[in-house]
């Protein structure tokens, strides 16, 4: 990730851009890629010390002798894609050379409603979903993949924007703080990649956007922010050998259900496996038992649906995304369910025509999903071309 920059800016700066794209998540990231295409290099600002956004692909220490090339990257925030229903998904895959594999779905579905009695077992068939893919090297790939094919020092991290104020030329005057520092940016075009209420709280703009829309962004929750996701991982896929697609749905919980998320293992290769859940219990309930108590409530949970070699993880990891604060608001902890998303217009209007709106919440047809991240960009991006051109 050699593109990315953390330079520290005296409060007396005022730099000037053509646009600015505020968040470096998938939907910030593909923006600038697109307008690459146009010949414009643009500004990335991220608040996070990091790119991806909710895409988040680790790899864990696994201890010496269990670290080797195989052991793998494991996503902690979306790690799917559809290739029948996501177009610009699959196209922007194949553009960038990465490579997806199908999510491990052969055998058993398994459903865990009683701690007297073992979990019943249901063929793959039951599940009858469409195909689910991931990719080697988790969803990191993807966004590392569009900040190889930016110009050099396009993204600037720890860089959160508080204020938007309009010029007299319809650009903009962006106030942010990087390292503790101010900073000042002008720019002819701002997009915003960030969920939209997460900005309206956290951004203060100049003129106000009208209220219509500011009821809008507030009422659409932000994607993952209400969840939290548990990765367990083991020497080995044990679960396969026993004819268990990894696939279990719980009454019980804590995880309301988990998925294979082992490594892209070929016939034959050893490699680490994984399995991850979702965590079914709401934020402020996470938030009282604590991280060591789900991790352990959940290791007791894979027992008792995988058996005793579920009981003996090489690492255990959880993601909580509603104390991510450049994820999650406050409003964002009760919603489990996945909202209807849409933002129409794709910018703040007549008073604020410069101004527009990507992330995934502003998908008229995706949102809420990695599809919807890249339609947002390319209806800001088609917008942004009508108005320069």
């Amino acid at each position: 990730m050699n593109n990315q920059t953390h330079h520290s800016v005296s409060h007396q700066t005022t730099q000037k851009r053509s646009v600015v794209i505020i968040g470096a998540g998938l939907s910030g990231l593909y923006s600038a890629y697109l307008l690459k295409k146009h010949g414009v290099k643009a500004t990335v600002l991220e608040a996070r010390e990091r790119i991806g956004g909710r895409i988040h692909s680790i790899r864990p220490q696994l201890g010496e002798a269990n670290n080797h090339e195989d052991s793998g990257y494991f996503d902690m925030g979306p790690a799917w894609f559809w290739p029948e229903m996501n177009p610009l998904f699959k196209g922007l895959v194949k553009e960038l050379g990465l490579v997806a594999f199908e999510q491990y779905s052969d055998g058993n579905y398994l459903i865990d409603e009683s701690r007297d009695k073992a979990p019943r077992v249901y063929p793959a068939a039951y599940m009858n979903q469409s195909s689910s893919h991931r990719l080697e090297g988790g969803m990191m790939s993807i966004v590392n993949g569009l900040l190889e094919a930016l110009p050099p020092d396009s993204v600037i991290l720890n860089t959160q924007v508080t204020a938007i104020t309009k010029t007299d030329s319809n650009g903009y005057l962006l106030k942010a703080t990087q390292d503790g520092q101010r900073i000042n940016i002008e720019a002819d075009y701002v997009i915003t990649a960030m969920p939209l209420r997460l900005l309206i709280q956290s951004i203060q703009f100049e003129p106000a956007l009208p209220s219509t829309m500011q009821k809008k962004m507030q009422s659409l929750p932000t994607w993952m922010a209400a969840h939290a996701k548990i990765i367990a991982i083991y020497p080995t896929p044990f679960w396969r050998a026993q004819g268990h697609s990894g696939s279990a749905m719980s009454y019980l919980g804590p995880i309301a259900e988990t998925h294979d998320a082992s490594t892209n293992l070929k016939e034959g290769q050893l490699g680490h496996g994984a399995l991850f859940g979702f965590m079914g219990v709401n934020a402020p309930g996470r938030k009282t038992a604590g991280e060591d108590t789900l991790k352990a409530m959940s290791i007791r949970q894979l027992t008792r649906i995988f058996g005793p070699l579920a009981a003996e993880p090489l690492s255990v990891e959880l993601l909580d995304w509603t104390r991510e604060p450049f994820t999650a608001t406050y409003d964002d902890g009760a919603n489990l369910t996945h909202s209807v998303y849409g933002l129409v217009p794709a910018n703040g209007g007549a008073e604020h025509p410069h101004l527009l709106f990507a992330g995934s919440e502003a998908a008229t047809r995706n949102g809420g999903y990695l599809e919807g991240a890249l339609e947002a960009a390319e209806t800001a991006i088609a917008h942004w071309q009508r108005l320069h051109d």
